[in-house]
């Protein structure tokens, strides 16, 4: 692992001076650049302002130094990791152990670090595969708390330098201690937005940007993406329930720019609005992204997604509008692209008949097959990397790419139905017979995804759920 924590390891970008750049264009091929920053006296206020973005003209790339010229670098003052005194009973998780102490860990959360040590692990492998002499995997942990997941993607996922930063100066002891093990860590206290500008200053890139917020984490994006190489990930976490489930309207249009509605699919309502949010903000860059996987326990949304050097064509067909009538229950979805009148859903007095749109949001997938694939055949799919409840994580996902954006709780076709709720597998194999997409959701339970028509579905889910009686039975019936 590359040494990043030793004195003069790191370049300060000081008052007066200009910091020196990167000499790694945007896709971020170099390796040479240190991956930590520091000046004196670390642990700016946890509640500072967002940096006010400005526009800052890219030197083409054939002005560009090549990758193997020298770095002038400034003289250091970051302190590396070191050995602190943490009394209390480490945690074991994975093949790692570590002390919590005051950092933020939550136990039930390691469904989503396992994702995040076997998406490391296959971005490992991609670059090995793709150029056998490429520089390691550099990973930057903007919110560690306790340094979990830094930990386990230097430890299991092999990363060649891992940047953990936690905006409490609290924690810094407790970081360089869990860190301690790693040669290539590096551990500082700053706020994500002091650390991902400086990032941007120097043309600083990493692979994979852990940014694990607390609350809505959009006014980081932007950022987030200028500090992405071209085909590394940003795996981004958001603990905002309210606004894009549609219990606070007016705190969604604030952070996520889009209306959000109550829906029954709440929770990919939220996944999706975050996916646009991010997509948005990778096309005023001129970037694309892809979605690697996304999911939700109901409490954090986490998203995954790829940064492309442009966007993929007919993009923009992917960010549009959810509606959804709570009368009569029918979805539909449109792209921006090619919006035009609702049509009518099924309520019998159209006069007063309401539907709640949603969006802008993401309406394209919400995984990547061929990744999670990857993913489940990686080394830590078989290894102490995937606890049981991560394994059915993936498995879930592996199910359902997302697609198509209208998803119906079975509570409420039955419902509608006056019964009880129809069989899931028998009603997903009913509309493929007919010739309809349909799969059972990964990101909620209980829920069935289908393009087939609101109407057509109800047709098909009453004859699952009340089959046809055969003759015999019903002349017993009608003599009883």
């Amino acid at each position: 692992m590359n040494e990043l924590g030793g004195e003069g390891a790191q370049v300060e970008a000081r008052a007066g001076a200009a910091p020196p750049l990167d000499p790694a264009s945007q896709n971020g091929a170099s390796a040479n650049y240190p991956l930590g920053e520091s000046s004196p006296g670390e642990g700016p206020p946890i509640n500072e302002p967002p940096i006010n973005e400005r526009p800052i003209k890219e030197r083409p790339i054939e002005e560009r130094p090549p990758e193997d010229a020298p770095i002038q670098e400034a003289p250091s003052e970051a302190v590396p990791i070191q050995q602190a005194s943490i009394q209390e009973d480490p945690i074991q998780e994975g093949s790692v152990r570590l002390q919590a102490g005051s950092g933020f860990f939550r136990p039930e959360s390691r469904p989503s670090r396992d994702l995040g040590v076997l998406l490391a692990q296959h971005l490992v492998a991609q670059r090995r595969q793709n150029r056998p002499d490429a520089p390691g995997l550099r990973v930057l942990d903007l919110m560690a708390g306790c340094g979990i997941r830094s930990l386990r993607y230097g430890i299991e996922a092999g990363a060649a330098a891992v940047w953990a930063n936690d905006a409490d100066p609290d924690r810094l002891a407790l970081l360089k201690a869990n860190l301690a093990g790693l040669g290539g860590g590096r551990c500082t206290t700053r706020t994500a937005q002091k650390l991902l500008a400086g990032c941007l200053l120097r043309e600083q890139r990493f692979d994979l940007i852990d940014l694990d917020a607390f609350g809505c984490p959009s006014a980081l994006v932007p950022l987030a993406l200028e500090a992405l190489a071209f085909d590394g990930v940003l795996y981004l976490a958001s603990t905002d329930g309210r606004s894009p489930t549609g219990h606070d309207r007016p705190a969604a249009i604030r952070s996520l720019g889009a209306a959000a509605r109550a829906h029954p699919a709440s929770w990919e309502l939220a996944l999706r609005l975050q996916l646009g949010v991010q997509a948005r903000a990778a096309w005023v860059l001129g970037r694309g992204i892809e979605p690697v996987f996304s999911f939700s326990e109901g409490r954090t949304f986490r998203t995954a997604v790829r940064l492309r050097r442009k966007p993929g064509p007919q993009a923009e067909r992917l960010l549009g509008l959810l509606a959804h009538c709570h009368g009569c229950g029918d979805q539909q979805v449109q792209s921006l692209v090619q919006l035009r009148q609702w049509r009518p859903c099924l309520c019998p007095d159209q006069a007063n008949a309401s539907l709640s749109i949603s969006g802008p949001l993401w309406i394209g997938p919400l995984q990547d097959p061929a990744s999670l694939e990857a993913l489940a055949r990686s080394p830590g799919a078989s290894s102490a990397s995937l606890s049981p409840a991560g394994a059915r994580l993936l498995a879930q996902l592996r199910r359902d790419d997302g697609l198509p954006a209208r998803c119906w709780p079975l509570a409420e076709l039955a419902k509608r139905l006056g019964g009880g709720p129809p069989p899931l597998g028998g009603l997903v194999e009913a509309l493929r017979q007919q010739g309809w997409s349909a799969q059972a959701s990964g990101v909620m339970p209980a829920q069935l995804r289908s393009d087939a028509p609101w109407e057509r579905l109800l047709q098909v889910a009453a004859h699952v759920t009340r089959p046809p009686q055969a003759p015999a039975a019903q002349g017993a019936a009608l003599n009883r």
